[in-house]
């Protein structure tokens, strides 16, 4: 897993009608990963719903066996329920990796995201998997959630880094997280 460090959290706002539903008008720079792997099954005549399925079954194994893993190690992480997640790209190369989460965590109480190597979706193309681990001030216990992105966007946004975070509970609170470096934990 690599580490990283997070030295600075700070609010993010949403619009009035994002806190009603973010799934509502999404801005035109938010891209929604169910959203793009709907429109590519779509596209290639496949059944939508099948293919979301298959991505969301494939990343919660995966991050299950992470935990198993973890829990060898003597790490007890909880797994998060994720109700959404996307991409949102700010300028030509800036990439933050946006999640909504069936949780009344305070996010920006999060001191350190640990994000695994990725994993190539094998049956989709181009995108990736990532276990994400934060731990959280005053916490014993780190939290896990799986994390499916797709690697480019769009051919100006470049590759996600995976290095700018917001995530938010479910009651709509955001907190933005910058990964200031990588180390590499064997």
């Amino acid at each position: 897993m690599e580490g990283a460090s997070d030295s600075s959290t700070q609010q993010a706002k949403l619009s009035e009608e994002e806190q009603k539903d973010p799934q509502i008008n999404p801005p035109e720079n938010l891209v929604n990963t169910t959203s793009l792997l709907k429109a590519e099954a779509q596209q290639a005549s496949e059944v939508v719903d099948e293919v979301v399925a298959k991505v969301y079954d494939w990343a919660v194994d995966l991050m299950k066996k992470e935990q198993l893993r973890l829990d060898g190690l003597g790490v007890k992480p909880i797994d998060l329920q994720v109700i959404d997640m996307s991409v949102l790209i700010e300028g030509k190369k800036k990439q933050i990796n946006r999640v909504i989460f069936n949780s009344e965590i305070d996010f920006t109480k999060v001191t350190q995201i640990l994000i695994s190597q990725s994993i190539a979706c094998s049956f989709r193309p181009g995108y990736q998997y990532v276990n994400v681990v934060c731990y959280i001030s005053g916490k014993d216990i780190p939290i896990i959630f799986p994390y499916v992105y797709k690697t480019r966007i769009r051919s100006q946004a470049g590759k996600n880094n995976l290095k700018h975070w917001i995530l938010i509970n479910k009651q709509f609170q955001e907190a933005y997280h910058l990964v200031q470096s990588y180390e590499t934990i064997k």
